[in-house]
């Protein structure tokens, strides 16, 4: 399915003391969805990476969106740790569209969800 991945790479610097790009992971939604977009959004805070799929159904609303967290460890492998999603998810609320870290939070836009929230965020 064409449900979007991401690619990790690392740089290093050759005997020439030029920089050189190596691909070292590729990263994908544990249950992948076709056209959820996966990827389309990244926020990388040292080890841990957000990568948001606006376009994933969940709860059975198409485009309802979440947001996955991965982390590397430390043999270089990245698992996936948590994904984010809405309490109540609607139809085209899109939520990963856009993420962030700050400090100990991690925030997930969702641009299209015209009802008003609180703390509705589930993890799972």
């Amino acid at each position: 399915p064409r449900a979007g991945a991401v690619y990790v790479f690392h740089k290093t610097r050759d005997k020439a003391g030029r920089d050189r790009w190596r691909q070292t992971a590729r990263l994908a939604a544990p249950r992948p969805q076709d056209h959820a977009l996966f990827g389309s959004s990244l926020s990388l805070k040292g080890t841990r990476l957000l990568v948001g799929a606006p376009g994933e159904t969940v709860q059975g609303q198409s485009n309802a969106g979440a947001v996955h967290v991965f982390e590397e460890g430390r043999n270089g492998r990245w698992r996936q740790r948590s994904r984010l999603t809405l309490h109540a998810p609607m139809q085209e609320d899109r939520l990963g569209v856009a993420v962030a870290w700050a400090g100990g939070l991690a925030a997930g836009g969702a641009y299209l969800r015209d009802q008003p929230g609180g703390r509705e965020a589930d993890t799972g």
